[in-house]
Formats: structure tokens, sequence, C-alpha cells
């Protein structure tokens, strides 16, 4: 639901890539492997039945914007929750069973107009967690910068 293996680095080499060496911010999905590869080698990728993976080919060669705008990030029947993400958005729905979570979060990773949401919320209830209150016992200061520390790991 959250973001571990949703933004992902990668390294693409290839001689037909124009403009080496820079750096692609574009939304690419597993699924879209397939077609892209076999573009590739030179079929074509759109031509594969039943996939929910798009040619990615020239986003990733020539820079071009990606025709990817949405993907299911994850759903979880037991738990009864989902994750989309619809361009720079995602829009969770009880993940984990937490239905605090539930809402439209924007590019900052924020939803500022959940007040359950800010910034100050997420932090206190880290520092009340479980393991916090462990760590602490252990590292008193441990937690010092926890805001700071949040606020510059922002993309």
């Amino acid at each position: 639901m959250w973001e571990g293996g949703v933004r992902g680095a990668g390294l693409l080499w290839s001689p037909k890539i124009l403009n080496p060496g820079r750096v692609s911010q574009q939304m690419l999905h597993i699924t879209d492997w397939l077609p892209t590869l076999v573009s590739a080698a030179g079929g074509d990728g759109s031509s594969i039945q039943s996939l929910d993976g798009i040619d990615m080919w020239k986003t990733l060669t020539e820079g071009r914007d990606s025709p990817r705008k949405e993907f299911l990030v994850n759903y979880d029947p037991i738990l009864d929750g989902a994750a989309v993400r619809f361009g720079d958005w995602k829009l969770l729905y009880n993940p984990q069973g937490y239905g605090h979570w539930d809402g439209w979060f924007g590019p900052s990773g924020r939803n500022e107009t959940a007040p359950e949401t800010s910034l100050k919320v997420i932090i206190e209830m880290v520092l009340n967690s479980t393991v916090a209150k462990a760590v602490r016992a252990a590292t008193p200061d441990a937690y010092q910068n926890l805001t700071s520390v949040r606020k510059d790991a922002e993309v």
C-alpha cells in the first residue's frame, strides 16, 4: 500500500537510447516490461493480447511522456484494503486495516486536507508506537530529530 517496491531505482543501457545519461521520472509498472522488451527486440509490444502492460520503449529510449497514467498498487482482500496511483496522486483505502489513512495523497506524501494524516499526527503515532518506546528505552535521544529527518526524506 505504501511506497516500498513502488518507487524503485533501475538502470537501462542500450545503444538505441537517445540522450543517454539522463534520469527518467516516468511512471512505469512491472507489467510494462514484457511489451517493452518485445519492442526492444524488434517486435510489436502492443500486439500481445490480454496484457496489462504498456510498451514503454519509446518512453525509455526517446524520453517521450509515459503513456501510463495509473496502476493498481495493491489489493488486500483479507484486510479489505487497496491503493491505486493516478498521476502524482495515490488513493489509499483502509491500508493494513487502519481506516484513518483513507484518502488521496499528493506529491508531498501527505493529505493536507485530512488532519489525521498531517505530519504532526503521523510523528506522534510513530513516537507512541511500541517499537519507538522500546528503542527510546535503550537510546533515549533516538527520535530527537524525527520531524526534520522526515521532512528531509521527501522527494
